[in-house]
């Protein structure tokens, strides 16, 4: 009987290593000439994209979650949305000085990289650009970049530091939502609004510089930043809400130079925004009972002929991240 066990576990184990084998066998290098798409290859390890290519496509390399490496000529200009969503193996990227915009969910679950190079050439980052990266710890954006979209670095877990670039105008909805590890950021004196939910659940955050251009902080925006003792926000602050720092053990706000008498504290966010904080508290895993009203909806992605964020500004019904498959 045990020499039985023994042959039939050897088969299998011969069986085993033979199909090991033969998948280690099938991975490759490719190269990309901006015609196809490598989307959902499971066998692709590396790939050149050819030098000539100006933009790397929608999906072109969607779920290939073995790519580990990708070579990037300077003849591109744009990476293209979900380029390279849920590549997990993807360790280091270096983008060339020629790309001008890194769109919507470019890089999103790319959960093993570690770098990132984001040239001065680069203008905008898109919508969840680089959401649930949750190894990425540090990352300098140029000063070339003006507009970072809806969630672009929420769910960076690892993140503890971040440069921003100094003519951001805006830090729109959720940007750096659920950064847990990061520590500190000095907001450059171009910005004017800090949107709702900004750096929501930065639970490591002790300290945060507002320079005196920031008029408006919206709902949430620093809520569950357990480790932020006191906030001196600028004199140029005009409007913030009462649940703009909820959830913190805040032992101090003060204006600078003047007193809360002259800011617009608002009770509530509008009834319209509700179900999008609901979708930050869920995002985050905290309860969200004490809200009126707790909808969650999704919308659907912009189609691929419209364009993304710059078109929704936050006086209107916020642009809700869609559920993902």
């Amino acid at each position: 009987m045990n020499k039985k066990i023994k042959n039939l576990m050897g088969l299998i184990l011969f069986f085993f290593l033979a199909i090991f084998s033969i998948n280690s066998a099938s991975a490759y290098e490719g190269i990309y000439d901006g015609t196809h798409s490598f989307k959902d290859d499971k066998k692709l390890t590396s790939v050149t994209v050819d030098y000539g290519v100006t933009n790397i496509s929608k999906y072109a390399f969607f779920d290939c979650i073995n790519l580990k490496s990708i070579t990037i000529p300077d003849s591109v200009t744009s990476i293209g949305f979900f380029a390279f969503l849920n590549c997990t193996n993807l360790k280091e990227v270096i983008i060339p000085n020629s790309v001008t915009s890194i769109n919507k969910d470019a890089f999103c679950n790319c959960r093993n990289l570690q770098s990132i190079t984001i040239p001065n050439s680069v203008t905008r980052i898109g919508m969840w650009a680089f959401e649930d990266c949750i190894n990425l710890e540090s990352i300098t954006i140029p000063d070339s970049v003006t507009s970072i979209g809806f969630f672009a670095f929420c769910g960076c877990k690892s993140l503890t530091s971040i440069t921003l670039p100094s003519n951001l105008t805006s830090i729109n909805d959720g940007t750096f939502c659920n950064c847990i590890s990061l520590r500190s950021i000095t907001i450059p004196n171009s910005v004017t609004i800090i949107d709702i939910g900004a750096f929501f659940n930065c639970i490591s955050l002790k300290s945060i510089t507002f320079p005196n251009s920031v008029t408006s902080i919206g709902p949430f925006a620093f809520s569950n930043c357990q480790n932020l003792q006191s906030i001196t926000l600028p004199n140029s602050i005009k409007k913030i809400y009462l649940d703009t720092f909820y959830r913190n053990r805040l032992e101090s706000i003060s204006v600078q130079n003047s007193n809360l008498d002259n800011v617009a504290v608002l009770v509530e966010p509008p009834e319209e925004h509700k179900a999008y904080i609901c979708f930050l508290l869920t995002k985050c895993g905290l309860p969200h009972d004490e809200l009126d009203t707790c909808v969650r909806f999704w919308l659907t992605e912009p189609g691929e002929n419209e364009v993304e964020e710059n078109n929704f500004t936050t006086s209107a019904t916020p642009f809700l991240p869609r559920k993902r498959k």
